[in-house]
């Protein structure tokens, strides 16, 4: 179980509060947003509001398949999120998956995700600095 300073145990779930719902808060992050992404997904990062990771799914019929492995890879995705998101800066991410992760094992989709959790996490941390 993670916790945290005072050792009280961290939540891990994901409420409406993380996630991205509304049409307008995708279309900033696809205007406004940094891309990241590896071979199974791509990721855009957008400045959030301040209260902590929010995570917005696209994933399309065209490049997954059926209902049945889109539902299947959206529930890979929030787990990992769900997982990761206390070790993630204020911004909204956007994933939207590849044609690789049709394919692709779970463990694999699971290593790609944390992978890109790090580069978010390297990369987009507010700095520490004056």
């Amino acid at each position: 179980m993670i916790r945290d300073a005072d050792t009280r145990p961290l939540r891990s779930g994901f409420p409406p509060s993380r996630r991205v719902l509304r049409k307008s808060d995708f279309e900033i992050a696809y205007r406004d947003g940094r891309r990241l992404g590896n071979a199974c997904f791509s990721l855009i990062v957008c400045p959030g509001s301040g209260r902590g990771p929010r995570l917005g799914l696209s994933i399309g019929a065209r490049v997954i398949g059926n209902a049945v492995a889109r539902n299947k890879l959206r529930r890979i995705i929030r787990e990992s999120f769900r997982h990761a998101q206390h070790r993630l800066p204020a911004v909204d991410l956007i994933v939207g998956a590849r044609a690789a992760a049709r394919e692709a094992p779970a463990t694999r989709i699971r290593e790609s995700l944390e992978a890109l959790w790090q580069k978010v996490a390297t990369t987009c941390a507010p700095s520490s600095g004056p």
